[in-house]
């Protein structure tokens, strides 16, 4: 049997990055 939490623990994490990142453009950072 596959382990599906494993999957979707990966996918909240992108999601994560993916908000800080816009967040992070949004109030106004020009670099990493």
């Amino acid at each position: 049997m596959k382990d599906h939490r494993i999957d979707r623990k990966k996918l909240h994490l992108l999601e994560d990055i993916v908000f800080i990142t816009i967040a992070a453009v949004i109030s106004g950072a020009s670099s990493w």
